[in-house]
């Protein structure tokens, strides 16, 4: 796929920009990352919440915090992460192709074609059926895994995250030419490597009786009259069908055939009979080409399907067409300007190329992001909270419901009533949830841990030298500056980008000194407390 270095895209929200967001809810003063505002918007939000407080600071720096809780030194030093090293690669992957389809460009021409090597930001038309494997390597199709009843192929942007995690990146570099294609039958004969939707009714000899919406017939696996009863294939090889309409009434008998999507358990008897059988679409397999293209996926441990939790699928994917998006070069432009990634940071990291680098760069992120979790999980577990600073809590509530009040009209569309707002950018909240409760208590949260955390690091003198402050300040006022260039679609070819560069300077400039000093603090305090861990790989 070729790369387009020119008309850069709007930015959209950065996974290392939202796990910098997450790691900052200890201090920072709006609750969740709303869903459908970008970061650089959010940041922004931090910067009107400050404003709109009017408390007096709570100083984590020259308070007693002893006065308000009691934690351990072999309490917060003694967790062990465990990473698991499969899941760690496909996040990797799962997030840098996530990256390259945020910053895609589209092609001159608004066609899908054939012939064109998937890459990340890449619209596909596709057809799938999904299967498990059973003890014996038998493939078990499950419901909601095939799209062959669909009038028009699936399609699927790489990267954007809509289908099971691995479907997506496992796709990336798969060309058509080199697989077998579904061709849909209007009519014709059957037989030969089709595989046909059937509709019909199985009538019991016990007087019931059920309906298959959806059964799909390979006429080509050999063990058909096996699973459906002897004579089946026989039966459809030579039949002529036109789409949509009933063409084999009868009764196919065998008293060893179970039907387990139809009746679970049941056996068909002698005296059991298919009838109303509808074929509802038929598509012919092409494999002059190659064989079909298998493409692996893998189901969550609390999927919603309790049968498919923690299982890896097998996809039958056979390509329709490709639009062919570019993406960009991962290259020292790419991952300073656009990324905002401090180049001494990624030389500092193992590996033999900048994409190695970059690979090993996000992989840093994602075990940060598991130490975090984990850190905060056990030192909640140890950790006596004695009091908390009530105005300080109030602080946080109160600056969380102002930054929802600037933000709420820009969303009023959307939402009725600020409530519902305030519901949905508490992270979806059910209805008849009170938001309001639940954000005293997530303050009251949020408190107490900027409370032990800077405990830590007081008593472990996880403290920025004047040098190093300095260092990280720039770091992320340039960052900032940066945002609000991207946000603005402003770059310095921009016959505007001067003006553009004042004001953004000015808006930035204008940010509290809390802000700075709570996200450098944060930023430098959890890079320590991150190797106190003891990590471990499996």
């Amino acid at each position: 796929m070729s790369n387009k270095k020119d008309n850069k895209p709007a930015p959209q929200a950065k996974p290392e920009e939202v796990a910098e967001a997450k790691r900052l809810k200890r201090t920072r003063l709006f609750l969740v990352i709303f869903a459908a505002v970008t970061v650089v918007a959010l940041a922004v939000s931090i910067i009107i919440a400050a404003l709109g407080s009017t408390s007096k600071d709570f100083d984590y720096m020259k308070k007693n915090l002893s006065r308000y809780v009691k934690i351990a030194e072999e309490d917060y030093k003694n967790y062990t992460v465990e990473i698991d090293n499969t899941q760690l690669g496909r996040d990797i992957k799962t997030t840098i192709m996530s990256v390259l389809y945020n910053y895609r460009t589209a092609p001159e021409t608004d066609e899908y074609v054939k012939d064109v090597t998937i890459s990340a930001g890449d619209e596909v038309k596709l057809y799938y059926r999904g299967y498990t494997l059973g003890e014996n390597n038998e493939k078990n199709y499950f419901n909601g895994g095939c799209n062959f009843n669909s009038s028009t192929p699936h399609n699927l942007v790489i990267g954007q995250g809509e289908f099971t995690e691995g479907f997506e990146f496992n796709l990336i570099g798969e060309n058509q030419k080199d697989h077998a294609t579904l061709e849909k039958i209007k009519e014709g004969e059957l037989g030969g490597t089709t595989l046909v939707l059937l509709k019909y009714t199985v009538a019991y000899a016990d007087g019931t009786s059920a309906t298959d919406q959806v059964a799909i017939i390979d006429l080509a696996d050999p063990e058909l009259d096996k699973t459906w009863g002897e004579g089946f294939s026989a039966y459809f090889a030579d039949k002529t069908i036109t789409l949509g309409t009933m063409f084999a009434t009868g009764t196919i008998k065998d008293p060893s055939l179970q039907v387990s999507t139809i009746k679970s358990g049941s056996h068909i008897a002698k005296e059991d009979s298919y009838t109303n059988m509808t074929v509802v679409e038929a598509y012919k397999v092409n494999t002059t080409s190659g064989p079909t293209l298998e493409v692996e996926a893998y189901f969550a441990d609390n999927y919603k399907e309790p049968s498919l939790q923690g299982k890896t699928a097998i996809f039958e994917v056979y390509i329709d067409s490709v639009k062919d998006y570019s993406v960009p070069e991962i290259n020292e432009k790419f991952l300073t300007e656009d990324l905002g990634i401090v180049m001494s940071e990624l030389e500092a990291l193992e590996g033999d190329t900048l994409e190695k680098k970059y690979e090993n760069y996000v992989k840093k992120q994602h075990v940060n992001a598991a130490i975090d979790e984990a850190f905060w999980a056990h030192v909640a577990e140890k950790a006596v909270v004695k009091k908390l600073p009530k105005d300080e809590v109030q602080r946080y509530y109160d600056d969380v419901v102002y930054d929802m009040e600037v933000l709420y009209p820009s969303y009023q569309t959307y939402y009725a009533t600020f409530d519902s707002f305030a519901r949905a950018y508490m992270g979806g909240l059910d209805p008849t949830e009170d938001w309001r409760a639940t954000l005293a208590e997530e303050s009251k949260k949020a408190i107490t841990e900027n409370i032990i955390f800077y405990y830590i690091i007081r008593e472990e003198g996880f403290i920025p030298s004047d040098e190093e402050y300095e260092k990280i300040y720039q770091s992320g006022y340039d960052a900032a500056v940066q945002s609000i260039l991207d946000s603005e679609k402003v770059t310095e070819e921009s016959e505007n980008y001067e003006e553009v560069l004042a004001a953004a300077k000015k808006t930035i400039d204008s940010y509290p000194d809390r802000y700075w000093r709570e996200k450098i603090y944060q930023s430098y305090g959890m890079d320590e407390i991150y190797k106190l861990a003891n990590v471990t790989y499996k």
